[in-house]
């Protein structure tokens, strides 16, 4: 919403800077998945379905984005791009290129889905945005089961002054960044990415002025791979 008026308030800037001296209207257009979490399988593939909320017509474009460490597979929509009718509704669908290597842990990429409005009629006031929206995308090895709390399956521990901690597991753990130190309440930034993949590890020192020998643990706040909210879970350091 910052973002949004700061754009409009912009847009009124440069049009008084030109000696435009009309009424501005802003317009934010935007296109809503199904779910906040796309899972998707190395046997069958995935789906989403997207809804236009506006009542104009839009160009849904989907857009697969690579993370800087999680490159090892190839991801397409089908389509790519597709015109959305006025509270229309399209199913996205998600396949994997083949590869001679299977995967053996999950992957993570992101995908976003773009709502473009059809441009202002010639001379009109009017300010078109489009609104999209990012999502996580988890990647499945055929025949894996998604455990319900792979963030459970983190070792963690306290060496000297340093939070130590090492997945394991095949399973893609989405977390919060901040922890909140135990028992003192302290927020401190414990990773640098909101995840951590399998094979991951991580040592992060304790904020200054701590003394490691109060901190018992932390909470943090994990993502569910089923895409709903859920409730603060606490590690708690074996000493």
């Amino acid at each position: 919403m910052i973002f949004k008026n700061f754009r409009i308030c912009l847009v009124r800037r440069c049009l008084a800077a030109a000696g435009l001296c009309m009424a501005v209207s802003a317009f934010a257009t935007g296109v809503q998945p199904d779910t906040t979490l796309l899972v998707i399988s190395e046997a069958g593939g995935g789906q989403m379905g997207v809804k236009n909320t506006d009542n104009q017509p839009l160009l849904l474009h989907t857009t697969i984005i690579d993370l800087p460490d999680s490159k090892g597979v190839q991801l397409h929509a089908i389509p790519p791009v597709t015109r959305l009718e006025p509270n229309g509704y399209q199913i996205v669908r998600f396949v994997l290129e083949k590869s001679d290597q299977p995967l053996t842990v999950q992957q993570l990429k992101r995908v976003r889905f773009e709502g473009i409005p059809p441009a202002a009629p010639k001379g009109s006031s009017t300010v078109r945005m489009s609104v999209g929206q990012d999502l996580p995308v988890v990647i499945s090895p055929k025949g894996l089961e998604q455990v319900p709390e792979p963030w459970k399956l983190i070792t963690w521990g306290l060496v000297g002054d340093k939070i130590v901690g090492k997945n394991a597991s095949p399973y893609v753990a989405r977390m919060s960044q901040e922890v909140t130190l135990q028992p003192s309440g302290k927020l401190f930034k414990l990773l640098e990415r909101p995840y951590m993949l399998p094979g991951d590890s991580i040592e992060m020192a304790l904020p200054s002025g701590v003394d490691q020998a109060s901190v018992t643990g932390f909470k943090l706040t994990p993502g569910s791979p089923f895409g709903f909210a859920l409730s603060p879970y606490e590690v708690t350091f074996k000493r």
